[in-house]
């Protein structure tokens, strides 16, 4: 990754992480892993190291769960200079 793109990285990591501590508040905010993982570590679906670095701009109610999830999204947003 060019170097160039650090401090745009970096900035956009703290933007996500303050948006998934405000889902987490209004008890959203967590995500879909493996059940082997997901038995394992049962609160990891909310931490953030698992959360996607680009979102979606909307939420997805989980049918078999009956549970409202954050969408992951690989659609990557920046401003150019």
């Amino acid at each position: 990754m060019p170097k160039s793109l650090y401090a745009h990285l970096k900035n956009h990591l703290r933007e996500v992480k303050a948006l998934h501590n405000k889902d987490i508040n209004e008890g959203f905010g967590s995500v879909e892993l493996p059940y082997a993982l997901q038995r394992k570590y049962p609160y990891a679906t909310k931490e953030f190291i698992w959360q996607s670095v680009f979102l979606a701009t909307t939420r997805y109610f989980d049918k078999v769960n009956k549970t409202e999830k954050d969408i992951i999204c690989m659609k990557v947003h920046y401003k150019e200079k």
